[in-house]
């Protein structure tokens, strides 16, 4: 009897026993059978299922793990570890066309596409490789993975296209490693990684040549026959190659040469040079209405050299240098007239020296100095007739030591002095007639109207805000009485314009306002025993968000957003016990991080990065309990 025939008895006899050298053998006498017509010893178990021989062939599969070393060897003969990676790449290139036009034709992603390309993936490399060692369930597991997001990024991509009116291979020609991380950055999904998970084991699990009876015989034997599919290698490769080869030929010709980009109404957007994907040499920008926006030099997609801006009307606003991406050297805002509003440099980014600031006349509004974007040093502001209106100091952006306030008449409305952030005295004060109502830090504060009218008054004691202020409306009403104790200011009422009642005995929600006229809201929250409480909101005139805060009990306690005047998130952070503290993130209008620093107790400590606005790291400030201690670009 053959070997075939003798299993055909033993599959179904309950003597039978399995030997990792020789397969099935008998359980009695410990090796394989060699009775001729019947076995004396065969007692027959029920609980097999006779099966058709070419099913039994095709589904009884047995694990690598579990064959002889010399079945083995002659298996990874036949495997071949370039053939399963042309057969795991192909598959998970025509597994995410698939993806992308099950998408695009649905307008949904659709999560189960993932697991259809893990069994793609995992057939291609089987049949392309015929391998049965682990890393060729690696090399499933990886393609599957990489057929899945070339799926999804594809599938963006049309998006992108749609929503920019631009054509789907000219797209394309604009990726870049910047672009790709954000697509996938902003389309992901919790579950998304669910499904990739899914299509991973999947690619990794049907990785492997299935090993039936009859081929473990034949391996074992030495006598396999040559693998499924295995005439298809070639012709395989050849299209591959052909089909990558043309694909990238096109795209790398595409992805040169001018560009213009259009608004959805079809004017133009944006036009120049692509180079590789990004924005090189000189480009301009419109609104939407035809008019210029800006136009500058692109070196590799980052800003180089000078810039021009314009207002929507068309009229110059702003000149500027860029070096590698960093606003660097002079800085110019004009007036719609095309006199300066201010003048200034910039040094990484960052606004250094004096800076100079114009009426639309030209007459001179302001100079300050400043470091690092911070205020320091002396600080003059003047009225539009060249009376000057503020003098004083800063020192690291916050106000220091004496300062001097000017009625627009020219006489001295006020003299205060600094002491720290939240203490400040009143050293003299004057009526515009030049009558002194505080001398000496002594007497009865009163802050005006241009008509006249009190807006706030209160006693000053050597030099400190002390017992009950009050403040009004322009109408007369009041809107506030508040008392200070030991430099701490609590409200203890408050009322809208109207009169009616917000604060009563230092509890309720408080409004403040831009104008006088009780109209325009500044800050909005609650007041608990006199004091700020809980969520915070402050408002820009036009209404929008500007700051959300967390206090408690007057103190800065929690998490801070701060808000562009377009709406965008433009800082997070928090604060402890009034004082910064933890990882600080700083954004540009475009949402991408701008600079992230961490907070120890109100100082920067460690690397603060910069960020240009595709968020690539550009430069880096090194802070030593609060002390810049050096600064390099990236």
């Amino acid at each position: 009897m053959t070997r075939d025939e003798h299993l055909a008895f033993c599959r179904r006899c309950k003597n039978r026993a399995f030997n990792a050298n020789d397969g099935i053998i008998c359980g009695l006498t410990n090796r394989i059978a060699d009775f001729e017509s019947s076995c004396p010893s065969y007692s027959i178990d029920e609980s097999v299922k006779i099966e058709d021989p070419a099913k039994a062939t095709a589904e009884n599969f047995i694990e690598p793990g579990n064959i002889s070393n010399e079945a083995k060897n002659n298996l990874r003969l036949q495997q071949d570890t370039v053939y399963a990676i042309i057969g795991g790449s192909s598959s998970a290139i025509v597994g995410a066309l698939l993806w992308t036009l099950i998408t695009v034709t649905t307008k949904y992603q659709i999560g189960y596409m993932a697991i259809g390309i893990g069994f793609i993936v995992g057939f291609g490399v089987r049949f392309f490789g015929a391998g049965i060692d682990r890393y060729f369930g690696i090399i499933g597991g990886a393609f599957a993975l990489f057929g899945c997001l070339l799926g999804n990024l594809l599938s963006q991509v049309y998006f992108v296209a749609e929503a920019e009116r631009l054509g789907y291979f000219e797209t394309l020609t604009l990726l870049n490693i910047d672009v790709i991380n954000s697509i996938f950055t902003e389309s992901a999904h919790p579950m998304d990684f669910l499904f990739y998970g899914i299509a991973i084991t999947a690619g990794y699990r049907y990785a492997f040549r299935k090993i039936t009876d009859e081929l473990l015989q034949q391996a074992e034997a030495g006598a396999l026959p040559i693998p499924p599919f295995s005439q298809f290698r070639n012709v395989g490769v050849i299209i591959l190659f052909l089909f990558l080869s043309i694909g990238g030929y096109f795209l790398y010709t595409a992805a040169g040469g001018e560009r213009t980009f259009y608004y959805e109404s079809g004017t133009p957007q944006s036009k120049g040079e692509i180079v590789n994907g990004r924005e090189h040499g000189y480009w301009e920008m419109y609104w939407e209405n035809g008019n210029p926006m800006a136009n500058g030099y692109f070196n590799n997609g980052i800003p180089e050299g000078e810039w021009t801006y314009f207002n929507e009307e068309g009229e110059l606003f702003r000149i500027g240098t860029y070096k590698a991406g960093l606003k660097e050297g002079k800085w110019t805002e004009f007036y719609a007239n095309k006199q300066v509003a201010s003048v200034g440099d910039f040094e990484f980014d960052r606004q250094i020296g004096e800076w100079v600031y114009y009426y639309e006349d030209g007459t001179l509004n302001g100079r300050t100095s400043f470091t690092l974007d911070m205020p320091e040093g002396n600080f003059e502001t003047y009225y539009p007739d060249g009376t000057p209106n503020t003098k004083g100091i800063y020192k690291r952006g916050d106000p220091v030591g004496q300062w001097t306030f000017y009625y627009p008449n020219g006489k001295q409305m006020q003299e205060t002095e600094y002491i720290s952030k939240n203490v400040i005295k009143i050293l003299n004060s004057w009526d515009d007639s030049g009558k002194p109502e505080v001398v000496n830090g002594e007497g009865l504060y009163k802050r005006r109207n241009e008509d006249g009218s009190t807006i706030e008054s209160g006693m000053v004691k050597r030099g400190l805000q002390t017992g009950i202020w009050t403040s009004y409306y322009a109408n007369g009403r009041k809107h506030e009485t508040g008392e200070y104790i030991d430099t701490v200011y609590y409200v203890r009422n408050s009322w809208d314009a109207a009169g009616k009642p917000l604060v009563l005995n230092s509890n309720g929600y408080y409004e403040n306002y831009h104008d006088n006229e009780g109209e325009n809201v500044r800050e909005y929250g609650l007041i608990r025993n006199g004091l700020r409480h809980e969520k915070w909101e402050y408002y820009y005139p036009t209404g929008i968000i500007s700051v959300e805060s967390t206090y408690d009990l007057g103190k800065l306690h929690g998490p801070y957003l701060g808000y562009g005047e377009n709406g965008s998130l433009s800082v997070d952070g928090k604060f402890e016990n009034d004082h910064r503290a933890g990882l600080w993130t700083w954004y540009h209008e475009n949402g991408k991080k701008s600079s992230t620093s961490m907070y120890i107790k109100g100082k920067k400590e460690g690397d603060q990065l910069f960020y240009n606005e595709a968020e690539k790291p550009i430069r880096i400030e090194v802070y030593k309990n609060g002390e810049l201690v050096e600064k390099r670009s990236l």
